[in-house]
């Protein structure tokens, strides 16, 4: 069992160094030590084998290739040189051949730690890919990998929102064609421009931490020295674990004052043992965690994230803590990546005795302190009952208007809200209460305004199978719940344009024709129904009479007349004249009322009606208006979808259908339409759009 450092050698490591980390601002250079231990050649030993492997091939006298091996050790940078010059090819090959032979090998938690920490990336002098390895399978996705002299600009790793690992030596598994390992590599990687640059400005930006390095080594040395030529001691500090039998005091002094080098001995005993658990003590003090109370659940977990790598541990997998597990099967519930530390709060809650240390482990942290889980676990109902009341405490308060801060609060936790409505103990957590219609009409305003339709009609279904069984819901709230949820079908079915299916399911629901929001989708139906002058003149007079009339039945009048309009091209500019004054009497309606997204669909009407009136400035003033509405301020995704109808119903009638705007604006519109689930939509942006 991996210990961590005594408290007191803990208290020696450099808090700059912990707060480094804490804030991202902190890169690992990694070289061959750490590699060695686990089987890979160090750079003299790798030297050795491709002089053998050269030698043999080439059938060189017994004497000539022993005077060569003997240098490997001493000179490995000529050696190599000579091999290269002598067999390009041979060169070439032998090297994918040797890296080809290394099968993975055992778990490191050394290099387990090294991924758990928070290092923005990672450098290393190494050839093979175990760095790369080990973070793909902690963060759950692949590290950018660079080289200094890949032909794409290497600097496009500052750019990757995942972590990097760029390989100054080159890279095995890529083109061991390019790797470093001659001395006229080293001295052309010295002086091209690309490793200049990059190395300028990790020196300015990042703390770094070498790892794998003897005091003596060149690599090291002459990464040492470029920082000095560079800055001098005017950077961020390198922190260098070294093995204490190489350093002496003298010299920890002198690459402090001259360098601005931290040097932090450790024993090379028990295979650098010790190593380990100086990154174990600095995981924990990142985390404000007591090492010594946390550090075999770390541990446990670490070799349980990596259970299903290729280089796992032989033998059965140490079991989890109680509430390791139990916060496990609750990260599970999640489908959206979830703030750690709210995470944490809320599992303190639930009776969980966790540091961040340890939930850190539990799933992918992303660099944004969220973190999601891939090794999914199978959650109990209660599970699904307490994130479902987490959720509805995160989103009760919003507004109903469904700004576009209120839809950032709730798209943290859509396809989660998703995944709850689907289950009976979540749903009702999340419904089962006074407020539930209240709530169950918020979370129906972000799925409409962020266009998911189709996943919405979907979780609507499945929920009414569910409200049967709130059977601790007051019998008229869960009538309510019900009849809302039945009408949240409808409306989706009539804004894909599928009258059929909406006609149909509310004839299933007698019920919902009674309620106001009933009336209007069934008036809605015939509306779309109608196929002559004579029905839409019907259903205009039954409009008409309608005493107090609503925002929806102004803007039905202006549909009716507008279809009408369509279908007697003789009396058009009249009849549109109507639809005009209809739609105005609903946005002024919206105006004075709101809510606000009623503004937004009475505008998108005008801009409409303007355009086939010919009133093209007066169009372009709605369609700013719709952008403004749904654009700017409630980023409502199929508001933005009907300004592109209104854009090209404008460039059509303006310019005609051969202009070269109006063929996009077509394409626009219909591809915005069909996001929505709207099979129709080429003939809604051409006969459909009232």
């Amino acid at each position: 069992m991996l210990k961590p450092l005594s408290q007191e050698r803990e208290a020696q490591l450099p808090p700059d160094l912990v707060q480094a980390l804490r804030e991202g601002r902190a890169l690992a250079l990694v070289g061959a030590g750490l590699s060695r231990a686990l089987g890979f050649p160090s750079w003299p030993e790798l030297l050795r084998e491709l002089a053998v492997h050269i030698l043999q091939d080439l059938g060189d006298s017994h004497e000539a290739r022993e005077r060569l091996l003997a240098k490997a050790i001493g000179v490995p940078e000529w050696v190599g040189e000579t091999l290269k010059h002598h067999s390009a090819d041979a060169y070439v090959r032998t090297l994918r051949r040797i890296f080809a032979d290394y099968s993975p090998p055992q778990f490191s938690i050394a290099h387990s730690l090294l991924a758990a920490l928070p290092f923005r990336g990672y450098l290393t002098t190494n050839y093979d890919h175990l760095i790369e390895d080990y973070v793909r399978i902690l963060d759950s996705a692949v590290p950018f990998v660079a080289t200094p002299f890949q032909d794409e600009n290497p600097s496009a790793f500052f750019r990757e929102e995942s972590r990097f690992v760029l390989k100054i030596h080159g890279c095995a598994a890529r083109d061991a064609g390019r790797l470093v390992l001659a001395s006229s590599e080293y001295f052309n990687l010295a002086r091209d421009a690309r490793y200049e640059r990059i190395l300028a400005y990790l020196f300015q930006r990042y703390s770094i931490v070498t790892l794998g390095f003897g005091m003596a080594d060149r690599d090291l040395t002459r990464f040492i020295e470029e920082r000095r030529h560079l800055y001098g001691n005017r950077c961020p500090t390198i922190y260098a674990i070294i093995p204490e039998t190489e350093t002496t005091t003298w010299e920890k002094e002198t690459y402090r004052s001259a360098y601005n080098v931290v040097v932090m001995p450790v024993s090379p005993n028990n295979g650098f043992e010790e190593l380990s658990s100086m990154l174990l003590s600095l995981y924990c003090m990142v985390h404000t965690s007591d090492s010594h109370s946390v550090a075999a659940d770390v541990e446990n977990l670490l070799h349980f994230r990596y259970s299903d790598a290729p280089f796992a541990l032989t033998g059965p997998v140490a079991t989890l803590p109680e509430d390791a597990q139990a916060a496990r099967r609750l990260l599970s519930v999640f489908r959206d990546p979830v703030p750690l530390a709210r995470f944490a709060s809320w599992s303190a809650t639930a009776g969980l005795k966790l540091t961040t240390a340890q939930y850190r482990l539990l799933g992918q942290l992303s660099p944004d302190e969220t973190i999601t889980v891939r090794q999914l676990a199978r959650p109990v109902p209660q599970d699904m009952a307490t994130v479902g009341t987490w959720v509805r405490g995160a989103i009760e308060n919003l507004s109903s208007e469904m700004t576009a801060f209120d839809k950032q609060t709730v798209s943290a936790y859509a396809e989660t809200l998703l995944c709850l409505l689907g289950c009976l103990e979540s749903a009702r957590s999340l419904l089962d209460h006074a407020n539930g219609v209240s709530l169950f009409r918020l979370i129906a305003q972000y799925f409409r305004q962020t266009g998911r339709w189709v996943d919405w009609l979907a979780a609507c279904e499945r929920l009414l199978v569910l409200t049967v069984e709130f059977v601790e819901m007051p019998l008229e709230i869960r009538s309510r719940l019900d009849e809302e949820v039945s009408l949240e079908v409808v409306w989706v079915l009539l804004w894909q344009r599928k009258y059929a299916e909406a006609e149909g399911y509310m004839n299933t629901k007698p019920a919902l024709k009674e309620t106001e929001k009933g009336r209007t989708y069934a008036n809605r139906i015939r509306y779309r129904k109608a196929a002559d002058v004579g029905e839409i003149d019907r259903l205009l007079a039954e409009v008409e009479t309608i005493k107090d009339k609503r925002i929806d039945d102004f803007s039905l009048l202006g549909q009716l007349a507008a279809r009408r309009a369509l279908l007697e091209p003789g009396k058009r500019i009249d009849t549109l004249g109507k639809a005009k004054a209809s739609f105005m009497d609903a946005h002024s309606r919206a105006v004075k009322e709101g809510p606000l997204r009623e503004i937004g669909v009475q505008s998108y009407y005008l801009a409409c009606v303007h355009a086939d009136l010919g009133e093209f400035d007066e169009a372009r003033k709605y369609i700013a208006e719709v952008r403004r509405i749904d654009g700017a301020l409630l980023r409502r995704v199929p508001g933005l979808a009907w300004q592109w109808v209104a854009e090209y119903r404008v460039e059509l009638s303006e310019k005609g259908r051969e202009a070269p705007t109006t063929a996009s604006l077509r394409r626009r519109a219909i591809e915005s339409l069909t996001a929505l689930g709207i099979q129709t939509a080429t003939d809604v942006v051409e006969r459909g759009y009232y």
